[in-house]
């Protein structure tokens, strides 16, 4: 019970994602509100521990020998604490490295939590086995049969020539002794999907367990290859050559119904709200619908806006603005130099800009080739 309540525990890490998803709120505000509920069932768990009475222990002179024969109920209710402990123990431990897997790795925060939660179960179901298989081999060989098994297929499946293991690290390595490095990441991506394909494979027809190794395979070999593309178009640029300098500003008398019209005039959905020349806040697209919704077009944008918003220099480095914009609050990043606004970046423009780029860099490694083959047809 302990282990499949931590497995339950496991799954729900993935709520804030599906929060943030479905709520169309940030993702920082949603984590940030787990850690308060994580918090709250500390408290919860506190208040059930000091309820507990000195009772619980049973006198060695009381113990009959039937096994659980006076100490039944006390044992179930022990049992029934320990899987809310569990439980909780699902949502702390294993949602703090769910989190961390997604904020090191990019690993999708629900995929995770899926495997978890399989791995969980899998042990509850291990723990109702083992007595039976204990009564029919002994205890020490079931312990090692068990555990040998487990750590030898940890170890090959570290080897995996796919990501996020460390095989698909070394088959990268290796390939980039003979191309670029992108390159090399897009060919041991490929590879290590090809492999997702075979175990998803596999699971339809032996095992389901491999299904979930399948889609694991297939999202950390993606999330690599589009990592270091974004790295490898973003590397040494300045965050003014991808810049919006094409933009409408409000002002803080401004009301939600002209920006309603602003918003119908042009293709522009976040807009900085100035003061003079000052940027007092972002005035997003989920800020005016929901200000439309509960005050009417009347209300001024200032009382809408997005305060908490981070901004940027010209002269930063692209790579840096982007890590910086995707755990920010707010989307729509302000550019100043010396306090004056100058341009805009959001998630929208850094996604063209990088297609813009790879379809410039695509042509440019064909032109060589084309001249390669003309001059070999000659």
């Amino acid at each position: 019970m302990g282990s499949l309540g931590g497995a339950v525990g496991a799954l729900l890490a993935g709520i804030p994602a599906v929060v943030a998803a479905r709520g169309n709120v940030p993702l920082v505000w949603a984590e940030r509100g787990a850690f308060l509920f994580y918090a709250a069932c500390a408290v919860v768990a506190a208040a059930v521990y000091a309820r507990l009475s000195p009772a619980l222990e049973v006198h060695p002179a009381r113990r009959g020998h039937v096994p659980l024969a006076e100490s039944r109920r006390i044992v179930l209710r022990l049992a029934a604490l320990f899987s809310v402990d569990s439980f909780g123990g699902g949502f702390v431990v294993q949602s703090l490295l769910v989190l961390w897997l997604h904020r090191r790795f990019q690993l999708d925060q629900r995929t995770t939590a899926a495997v978890f939660f399989v791995a969980g179960t899998l042990a509850a179901l291990s723990q109702v086995l083992s007595p039976r298989v204990a009564a029919r081999i002994g205890l020490i060989r079931t312990m090692v049969y068990t555990h040998l098994p487990a750590n030898l297929f940890l170890v090959l499946f570290n080897l995996i020539p796919a990501f996020p293991m460390d095989g698909g690290r070394v088959l990268r390595a290796l390939l980039a002794t003979r191309m670029d490095y992108p390159r090399a990441t897009r060919t041991a991506a490929g590879i290590g999907q090809a492999l997702a394909l075979v175990f998803g494979l596999l699971g339809l027809f032996f095992d389901p367990f491999l299904l979930f190794i399948a889609l694991f395979v297939w999202i950390g070999a993606a999330q690599e290859a589009s990592a270091v593309q974004v790295k490898d178009v973003f590397a040494g640029i300045p965050i003014r050559a991808a810049m919006q300098t094409d933009f409408r500003t409000l002002t803080t008398s401004d009301t939600l119904g002209d920006a309603v019209k602003v918003i119908l005039d042009g293709s522009q959905h976040d807009f900085p709200v100035v003061w003079g020349d000052r940027v007092m806040g972002i005035l997003t697209r989920s800020k005016l619908i929901s200000g439309l919704a509960s005050t009417g077009p009347e209300q001024r944008v200032a009382e809408a806006m997005e305060r908490n918003f981070e901004t940027a220099e010209p002269n930063e480095m692209l790579e840096t603005v982007l890590r910086r914009l995707s755990v920010a609050a707010c989307r729509t990043m302000p550019v100043l130099q010396d306090g004056r606004l100058i341009g805009l970046v959001t998630m929208e423009n850094l996604g063209e800009y990088m297609m813009i780029q790879n379809a410039l860099h695509k042509r440019t490694t064909r032109l060589p080739e084309a001249s390669l083959s003309k001059d070999a047809g000659r």
